[in-house]
């Protein structure tokens, strides 16, 4: 009898638990980019500190220590060169041949601390 109630039981809890179904993979979340800030409106005046890098096809550029925006620097460039960190004060082109970035006319241009 005993037998007989242990298989009983062996045979109801197996039968009886039903299997688990498989955990579905759920899609990673991915964090939101923090957007950057709109570009500078054309004829403002603006001062941008960054370093001035060869990413410029037809002008010298310069990369943003804030936002790392690629901006274009036309006018004299006082004799500083690629790597060069840099403060840079100028007005906003409404047109450039630079074809990149946002074109600054340079009214001061000077070595960054």
């Amino acid at each position: 009898m005993r037998l007989f109630m242990l298989a009983t039981i062996a045979l109801v809890s197996g039968c009886c638990t039903a299997p688990r179904p498989a955990p579905v993979d759920q899609p990673a979340r991915v964090a939101s980019p923090t957007p950057k800030p709109s570009p500078p409106k054309p004829d403002s005046s603006i001062t941008v500190i960054g370093v001035l890098t060869d990413e410029g096809v037809e002008c010298q550029a310069l990369r943003s220590d804030s936002d790392q925006r690629l901006y274009t620097i036309g006018g004299n460039h006082a004799g500083l060169k690629n790597g060069d960190h840099v403060k840079v004060t100028g007005t906003v082109a409404r047109m450039s041949v630079c074809q990149q970035g946002v074109t600054l006319a340079v009214t001061s241009i000077e070595k960054a601390e």
